[in-house]
């Protein structure tokens, strides 16, 4: 009784929100459709064979945006109620601080510095459940993370920023035989006058190329509504090999016969793929086969015969 008294003595402190937030937190209309749909949200935990995320439903009992994100925070770590499914937030992990941005329909969030201590696919599996479940909140549409006060950093060093449910992709292919990486992908953007740069994890197999996934992520398109896709869906992937720096990539006919054309769409399917798979340091050019065999011109305006080098220009700063 004692250990359990002591336990709720430290999730009060650890999930109070000091003096100083920016704003009271009062009732939203959001929060009031959370109510309409009888207070019923989704907690996000690891299935069994450890290969993705399963929805536990859970009820809300507070009334206001603080206390509910406090309520869910709690279960979170707490763990599944669903026998079978598997916690996604280790016992030394704790959240310091949860403020609550209502401006922004954020939620900043510190986790205490264990979470350094993690493995790749503990933490990736982590952050997931964590954004994965504030953002089910109807008034919640992304989360801010930080670590013992710091930025969450990405792969290349930098901080990673918000995060919404859309960034979250756990493709799975094989549970036994999967890592996680962040691969750097560039899309047009909304009025097609740059390239864009979108962020995601993925799960991969080990054994593949990575090549293959930048390639299988920039063909399903982006996530980002403000993004545009480069790439046909309909295009096939025939190969994809890198020899002494330069990435051979042989699409299907369809990447062709499929474009909408224009010379600036062509210059910005080309090098969103040039510009995506040279973010792996072992390419530093892409080659292009269509069906096996070199192309003169893309369609029309672009020479296609010899391999592409990183573009920088076409970025949007």
């Amino acid at each position: 009784m004692g250990a359990v008294l002591l336990t709720m003595v430290l999730i009060f402190f650890i999930f109070n929100v000091n003096s100083n937030d920016r704003s009271t937190l009062s009732l939203s209309k959001k929060t009031m459709e959370l109510q309409d749909r009888n207070k019923t949200i989704r907690l996000y935990f690891m299935s069994q064979d450890r290969s993705k995320l399963v929805e536990e439903d859970m009820v809300i009992t507070e009334n206001n945006e603080k206390d509910i994100i406090k309520q869910v925070l709690v279960a979170l770590k707490k763990g599944p109620q669903t026998p079978g499914f598997i916690a996604t937030i280790p016992k030394d992990i704790e959240f310091i601080q949860a403020h609550f941005d209502k401006d922004e329909h954020m939620i900043e969030l510190n986790i205490s510095a264990n979470y350094a201590q993690l493995k790749t696919s503990e933490e990736v599996f982590l952050r997931a459940s964590i954004v994965k479940t504030l953002t089910s909140l109807p008034f919640v549409d992304k989360v801010q993370l930080t670590i013992a006060g710091e930025p969450l950093l990405g792969t290349d060093g930098n901080p990673l920023g918000p995060i919404s449910s859309d960034d979250i992709i756990l493709d799975k292919r094989n549970p036994l035989n999967t890592e996680y990486v962040e691969v750097q992908l560039y899309f047009s953007n909304e009025d097609a006058t740059a390239l864009k740069l979108e962020k995601r994890t993925i799960a991969i197999n080990p054994n593949e190329p990575l090549e293959k996934y930048v390639l299988e992520q920039l063909i399903s398109g982006p996530t980002q509504k403000e993004l545009n896709k480069t790439i046909p869906v309909e295009t096939k992937i025939k190969g994809v090999q890198t020899n002494d720096g330069i990435c051979y990539v042989d699409f299907s006919n369809e990447f062709r016969s499929k474009h909408w054309g224009g010379s600036t769409g062509e210059l910005y399917t080309i090098y969103s793929i040039v510009n995506s798979l040279t973010e792996l340091p072992h390419i530093q050019k892409v080659q292009f086969l269509i069906e096996g065999e070199k192309q003169e011109t893309f369609k029309g305006h672009v020479e296609f015969s010899h391999p592409f080098e990183r573009n920088l220009d076409l970025i949007q700063q």
